[in-house]
């Protein structure tokens, strides 16, 4: 089990998505659950069992965040999870270290 929130701050917003698989993410599609976000952090780690295109479909994020260890065992990100990308830029931990996004917020 996974924890899947989103982050709203003023315009911008963040979906963190944990560990979920595709049948998590077809479940939160089927119910129409708002998912769209700016950002979205990469469910497990890139695997070929996650990252849907119908999940990423609803998401439309502008960018993608992998977190995912360099030389790790498991070859996340996998080559067909970061095809399905397509043109929405992806940075990932083990290549570009810590990722930071900074936001001003108008009131």
């Amino acid at each position: 089990t996974s924890i899947v929130s989103k982050l709203v701050l003023g315009s911008h917003s963040l979906l963190f998505t944990g560990d979920i698989t595709k049948a998590v993410e077809q479940r939160l599609v089927s119910e129409k659950v708002d998912l769209r976000a700016d950002v979205l952090k990469v469910p497990h780690h890139g695997s070929k069992y996650s990252s849907s295109e119908a999940f990423l479909a609803a998401v439309s994020p502008s960018t993608a965040v992998i977190q995912v260890g360099r030389n790790n065992s498991y070859g996340h990100p996998t080559p067909e999870v970061l095809s399905r990308f397509g043109d929405i830029p992806v940075l990932r931990t083990d290549r570009n270290n810590d990722i930071v996004f900074l936001w001003t917020i108008k009131r």
